[in-house]
């Protein structure tokens, strides 16, 4: 098969694009890109094959080819797997959770709607998963069959008839294009109508008939200008090489710059990504393709590619598949993230060497032109398969421990749903104490008429009973309980996300009369319409405590003025600065707890719990996803004491 110069540039920016996504997101939140630069890559590849098979052979087979294309993907992923999932021993045992069905999805190819029924994303976890950047190779073997089988029809059609070879390549050639743009257009607009509908971001991006355009793009294009081209085409691109080549660099150039600038611009929750982001960035790529095969007609054929861009073009496909798992362990091990980005950067190119050299050739056939050859490579052969028996059996001993001992529910979620059902059930005690008041006005009667002051003293014993609670004592940190606060401290208020949940017992032992609603995925718009709803129903205290910011929404920004104006004239207001462990400036968490921060001391009744400050010292302390407090006493007596601090 022709070897396209230059073209696997194309290839090394998708890798760069999407390894900057995951290890430095906040220098390139926009690098999930690159994945849509291999699809449409791949698309391009794949077309130019079909069409290349039939030109040389006059048919294509579809059962050999799905089996080059499985050997291409299946060991390599079957490996990355076996050789990670060892690592995980080192972290925190909240990340075995679900990892069979995990490890089933990316071996069956259907990670994409694994994802999609749990409701997965790199950016929307509460535990990240192990392997979801498989989903990329769902979506990649879903087109190989699809268009493999489509195209294997057509060929077969065409073989059929009458005409002569030209004339059958061409009739390919028309009827692969038209296919390729029909679907492209309907696979997009799929996307454009179910983003109208609101669906989850989550099935738009990972469902193959949203998510697939990109690759019949890549499709379109081969069709027209694939591997290889007519000697009559290749003779005019020659004839005018000097202005091919000034246009084909300067395109790529123009066409790269643009990738960046929308890597660095926008983010995977922007509407813009859905709408336009991924079709520009596939017609981007396109452009890339376009020009690096100019480039290799219009370039003196004695020039020979860089070295260095083959070499990492020919890793890029396990270096996907390793860095991601890698990252997840070192980044969970380090509290710094260049640290854990190097050792995810050193791990995957050894493993991915280690795949590419000693693993791969043993699912490929080699030719030999002598038996010395012969016998040399049956040895490698053999020392290269022991080598990866012991491995492999060393691996299947730790990963079999590890499926033994998965946790059925981390324990994150675990005190998520022990402190909504707690909360549930303190509810449903308030509305009982309400119902116990009535009955004791209808009962303490003086001369017929209700005894208001027998009854004012029976409910402030029961109030006091219940706030009179002694506080659990960590040994590190001790809880800063508030005593017999003023009257301006004695009713609190505290609405907050997950993070606040995993305190709230504590909080209530440290604030006499202090009300707490905390809720998983609660953002600021939410946490302003509850206080409404309470000011409206003259409930708020006179202190509102707000924890709230780690889950983002647009705009953030306006909802902590719009809390302050409406509320702090009349309240004291704390804002509880959030925290993330894996966040960067571009994140919304950071940003709200930089303008919180600012707002110190702006305002008589605002005040600022830093949080974030506090936690950033001792983020060991933090649960496995470095945002919730776990359940570690000491983080939680930290949180309530940067609470108590501000009343």
């Amino acid at each position: 098969m022709t070897k396209v110069r230059f073209i696997n540039i194309v290839r090394v920016v998708g890798l760069f694009l999407v390894l900057t996504y995951h290890l430095f997101s906040n220098y390139l939140p926009g690098g999930f890109f690159g994945v849509d630069i291999f699809f449409t890559f791949s698309g391009y590849l794949i077309t130019s094959i079909i069409i290349l098979t039939f030109e040389n052979k006059g048919n294509f087979k579809f059962l050999p080819y799905i089996e080059r294309r499985f050997l291409r993907i299946f060991p390599s992923l079957f490996f990355s797997i076996m050789f990670t999932l060892p690592f995980f021993k080192f972290i925190s045992p909240d990340f075995s959770v679900g990892i069979d069905k995990q490890i089933t999805g990316a071996l069956g190819f259907v990670t994409n709607y694994y994802e999609i029924l749990t409701g997965g994303s790199y950016e929307a976890q509460l535990i990240p998963h192990l392997y979801v950047h498989t989903w990329s190779l769902a979506l990649e073997l879903h087109y190989y069959l699809l268009w493999g089988l489509f195209a294997g029809l057509v060929i077969y059609a065409i073989s059929k008839s009458k005409g002569s070879k030209e004339n059958k390549v061409n009739l390919l050639k028309i009827l692969l294009t038209v296919s390729s743009i029909l679907i492209a257009i309907a696979s997009y607009v799929n996307m454009q109508f179910l983003f109208s509908k609101d669906y989850s971001q989550s099935f738009l991006y990972f469902a193959t008939n949203t998510h697939i355009y990109p690759f019949f793009i890549g499709s379109a294009i081969a069709t027209f200008f694939g591997i290889q081209i007519s000697p009559e085409l290749s003779q005019s691109i020659k004839a005018k090489a000097k202005g091919i080549k000034a246009f084909s660099i300067i395109t790529f150039i123009i066409s790269l710059g643009v990738i960046i600038a929308l890597c660095i611009k926008f983010k995977f929750e922007d509407a813009f990504t859905y709408r336009f982001g991924f079709l520009i960035i596939s017609v981007l790529a396109s452009l890339l393709i376009l020009s690096a095969r100019l480039l290799h007609e219009a370039i003196n054929p004695e020039r020979k590619d860089l070295r260095i861009i083959n070499y990492l073009a020919d890793l890029s496909y396990s270096i996907y598949l390793f860095h991601w798992p890698f990252y997840i362990v070192f980044s969970n091990i380090f509290n710094s993230n260049y640290l854990a980005a190097g050792l995810t950067l050193i791990a995957s190119f050894a493993f991915s060497n280690f795949v590419l050299y000693v693993i791969e050739p043993l699912f490929y056939k080699r030719s030999y032109s002598d038996e010395t050859k012969e016998k040399s490579s049956n040895v490698r052969k053999y020392v290269s398969i022991a080598v990866v028996a012991v491995l492999s059996i060393s691996c299947m001993v730790i990963n079999t421990n590890i499926f033994l001992n998965k946790l059925d529910v981390s324990a994150l979620e675990e005190e998520q749903m022990v402190g909504a059902a707690v909360q549930s059930i303190d509810k449903i005690d308030s509305v009982k104490t309400g119902l116990d008041k009535i009955s004791e006005t209808a009962f303490a009667q003086k001369d017929g008429i209700p005894d208001f002051d027998k009854l004012e003293t029976t409910v402030t014993k029961k109030q006091t009973k219940e706030t009179t609670v002694t506080p659990t004592v960590a040994p590190e940190v001790t809880i800063k309980k508030v005593v017999n606060p003023d009257a301006s401290n004695r009713n609190v208020t505290i609405i907050g996300d997950s993070v606040a949940m995993g305190a709230r017992k504590s909080l209530q032992q440290a604030i006499p009369n202090c009300y707490v609603d905390a809720q998983g995925s609660r953002n600021l718009m939410d946490g302003y319409s509850i206080l409404a709803g309470l000011k409206k129903s003259d409930s708020l205290g006179n202190v509102i405590v707000v924890a709230l910011g780690t889950n983002g929404c647009d705009p953030w920004k306006e909802y902590i003025d719009k809390i302050i104006a409406d509320f702090s004239p009349d309240h004291k207001v704390i804002f509880v600065t959030p925290y993330d462990g894996h966040w960067g400036p571009r994140w919304w968490s950071y940003r709200t707890t930089e303008y919180l921060r600012s707002l110190n001391g702006k305002y008589p009744n605002v005040k600022i719990a830093d949080w974030a400050a506090r936690i950033s010292q001792r983020p060991e302390l933090l649960g496995s996803d470095k945002i919730h407090i776990g359940g570690n006493q000491t983080a939680i007596n930290m949180f309530v004491n940067t609470i108590v601090e501000q009343l």
